[in-house]
């Protein structure tokens, strides 16, 4: 009888430790898995992203602008929209550039020592005006029509003229005038020139040629 007590003692003994629970040390916590750190991308700066923006006449410099100031080199210029007028209020190295009161000067870029400033709100009748940077004054200013051009210190233009009151050696050769004529517009002309930036002289560069006038 005893000896079937011890057994069956025995027994479950040995059921209760099988079934019992595992204890675990809580002296050291398990490692936390390693996140590795989101890769960062650089944000660029507002002059990184206008860098080598172009404004102006064809063949102006290249500029940095900030959102701004358009930079060129220790040339700063800063551009302001003149309120209700057409115009703007045009400021380089801190210097307001004068300009006329009824006038809708815009900037028009910058080559090497002279700031551009096309004064004219539509396709005809406009005004180039060159402002020496060093000099803080007009050097030159000229009606002129069609587009404007920079090219070795050069700038093209066509400045209008009044046909009759020009002695014409040869008739004007003007193969559209029919042409504009028929689509109700005027008819004007003009002598190419060029102004020299580093003579500062203006010149004229050939025939009378002709434009449409709206």
């Amino acid at each position: 009888m005893k000896s079937f007590i011890y057994v069956h003692l025995l027994f479950v003994t040995l059921i209760g430790c099988k079934d019992a629970p595992k204890t675990v040390s809580t002296d050291s916590k398990p490692a936390m898995p390693t996140v590795p750190a989101p890769a960062t991308t650089p944000v660029p700066s507002a002059v990184s992203v206008a860098k080598d923006t172009v404004i102006g006449i064809t063949g102006c410099e290249k500029a940095t602008f900030d959102g701004k100031t358009y930079a060129y080199g220790t040339t700063k210029v800063t551009v302001k929209s003149s309120g209700g007028d057409a115009g703007e209020t045009i400021e380089v190295n801190g210097m307001v550039i004068p300009t006329k009161k009824d006038g809708a000067a815009t900037f028009a870029g910058v080559y090497k020592n002279f700031l551009f400033m096309d004064d004219g709100t539509g396709p005809n009748g406009s005004t180039l005006s060159i402002w020496g940077i060093k000099e803080k004054k007009i050097l030159f200013q000229t009606a002129y029509e069609g587009e404007l051009s920079l090219a070795g210190d050069k700038v093209k233009f066509i400045q209008p003229i009044d046909l009759t009151k020009v002695k014409l050696s040869k008739p004007v050769n003007c193969p559209d005038k029919a042409k504009w004529e028929k689509a109700d517009l005027g008819v004007g002309y003009g002598v190419p020139h060029q102004y020299d930036l580093t003579k500062l002289a203006a010149t004229p560069m050939g025939d009378i040629v002709c434009f449409s006038m709206q």
